[in-house]
């Protein structure tokens, strides 16, 4: 019974010098783990991990890092994430994409018939349907933009007749484009970029008088094709684009037998609404 008690009362004096021996040196060390610091007692670390308002307990190292990521998040998106978001989602410089366009064409013509002294003007004006197809690239990892396009458009209505010019009564028709274009663009946002369209174009004209053999004549004529438009990503692969082009012409000059001898000046405006699939 003695020696119980004796223990007992050499176990309690042990934990009594040892606890004053630790809290002497409490204020003088600390630790720090994670961005975390607190107490230690000699060799014991005291609340080794922080408790949250919730009740739960998250080591120092993970409180840090979510907390950088609360403050990521807070900053908004980073200059990464949008360069990545321009490049097309991550899908790397150069994008592959189809699509159709509806409009409409305005073709104003300016004809000389040479052949007997007379001038006159006259408007074709038709619906455009076309398809295109083309590349998207990102060459310098920013938000200037070019691609690459081309494009073939049926014309649909442009037609104009006179038979007030004797003795050929001409007719003509606009009848289809067909064309490549470079089109350098800036993206403003992560949806929208405005972009200029620059390139050439072949356009089938069809000329028809009464001269005896030369009743039906269609020709290809060149030109330069230029313009403004917008589009718009409506989805991750899917844009809508709105733009205007101009088109000049070459002249067109036809001469032959039965005194046929005429000089037709063309030149085109267009308007149109499109759809694109990005790959």
């Amino acid at each position: 019974m003695n020696f119980y008690r004796f223990s007992i009362l050499c176990i309690t004096f042990f934990f009594i010098l040892l606890s004053e021996n630790t809290l002497a040196n409490t204020s003088s060390l600390s630790d720090t783990y994670g961005g975390a610091t607190y107490k230690t007692f000699g060799a014991f670390r005291l609340n080794p991990f922080q408790e949250r308002r919730d009740g739960k307990y998250v080591s120092p190292r993970k409180q840090t890092e979510k907390k950088a990521n609360k403050a990521k998040k807070d900053d908004g998106p980073t200059e990464s994430s949008l360069t990545k978001n321009r490049q097309g989602n991550g899908n790397g410089l150069i994008r592959p994409y189809i699509g159709f366009n509806y409009g409409f064409d305005s073709s104003q013509l300016n004809a000389n018939f040479i052949d007997n002294g007379s001038q006159a003007n006259y408007g074709l004006d038709g619906n455009a349907y076309g398809v295109f197809v083309g590349i998207h690239l990102n060459p310098f990892h920013s938000s200037i933009r070019l691609s690459a396009e081309g494009f073939y458009e049926n014309i649909v209505g442009a037609q104009a007749s006179d038979t007030n010019i004797t003795p050929l009564s001409p007719s003509f028709q606009k009848k289809n484009n067909m064309g490549v274009s470079l089109l350098p663009g800036y993206q403003f946002t992560d949806k929208m970029q405005l972009f200029i369209r620059l390139g050439s174009v072949w356009s089938e004209f069809k000329y028809k008088n009464t001269l005896v053999g030369k009743q039906n004549i269609s020709k290809y004529d060149n030109g330069f094709q230029y313009g403004l438009g917008a589009l718009y990503n409506l989805f991750n692969h899917i844009g809508i684009r709105a733009e205007y082009d101009r088109i000049n012409y070459a002249n067109l000059n036809y001469t032959g037998t039965g005194g046929l001898n005429e000089n037709l000046d063309y030149q085109s405006n267009e308007f149109k609404l499109g759809l694109e699939v990005v790959f």
